[in-house]
């Protein structure tokens, strides 16, 4: 059976992640465009062995504070659980849901900040800037808590 793994691609200035994009693909790959950011590497062995790891909070950068409270929220989110996007409104104290949306969607570090967590009320997958295929692919590898067959650095 083949298994699509995903490729992330890393963007950083100055020591400073600033844009992450994935996509799928037939195996994992890291790409670096930019100045590596020490703390990634550790992070995605941790996130390939299914446990849960920390990042620099200090050093991500938002476009506007209530983005950084809605994704900062997302760290709270254990591997393998979900939430809604109203669950995720009562962590903030907001009831803003498409604004909540709206900041999920141009997150500029997902898979570190994992708002693909986040599934509407009403079931179904919901909306993924990478797409559904690719979210489903991160849910599924992380409730299976951790390294796929051909998910290799």
């Amino acid at each position: 059976m083949h298994q699509m793994s995903i490729k992330i691609t890393l963007f950083a200035q100055n020591g400073h992640l600033f844009k992450v994009t994935l996509s799928l693909h037939s195996h994992f790959e890291q790409e670096w465009v930019g100045t590596p950011i020490s703390w990634v590497n550790s992070w995605l062995t941790a996130y390939q062995q299914g446990k849960q790891s920390t990042i620099p909070i200090n050093d991500l950068q938002f476009p506007t504070e209530f983005s950084r409270k809605v994704n900062l929220a997302l760290l709270n989110i254990p591997l393998g659980q979900t939430l809604t996007y109203g669950e995720l409104g009562e962590t903030i104290d907001s009831r803003a849901y498409q604004a909540i949306g709206q900041a999920l969607h141009y997150n500029p570090y997902p898979l570190f900040l994992p708002c693909h967590r986040i599934l509407p009320k009403k079931g179904g997958i919901g909306g993924y800037a990478f797409g559904p295929s690719l979210k489903q692919h991160l849910l599924t590898f992380e409730k299976k808590g951790g390294v796929e067959k051909d998910f290799k650095n």
